[in-house]
């Protein structure tokens, strides 16, 4: 089975119930591919979709095995990080959207 960029729709649907990936999303997977490497930051607002980069990683790993002995260079750990300063208590954050 040849894997490529453009079964990610097909995969996130699977996993997603049915739901495409964000353009942003594809482009990402297409831009890894490509420059073999992630972007240093991705700095999204709320609700972008940023947790689908987890299957975006996935992905990725899966499109790289298939080049194994043709320069694979999958990312072996990648990090999530969040600001504390972004951290509130669910009671804040259910405050400020009363307002």
């Amino acid at each position: 089975m040849t894997l490529s960029t453009s079964d990610f729709g097909a995969f996130h649907a699977a996993v997603h119930g049915g739901r495409g990936p964000f353009e942003w999303q594809q482009r990402l997977l297409e831009k890894i591919v490509a420059d073999r490497a992630w972007p240093r930051v991705l700095d999204l607002p709320t609700g972008a979709g940023k947790t689908t980069c987890i299957d975006v990683a996935l992905f990725a790993l899966a499109l790289d095995a298939t080049t194994i002995g043709d320069g694979a260079q999958g990312a072996s750990r990648w990090s999530w990080i969040v600001a504390s300063s972004w951290i509130r208590s669910p009671s804040a954050v259910a405050s400020s959207w009363a307002r």
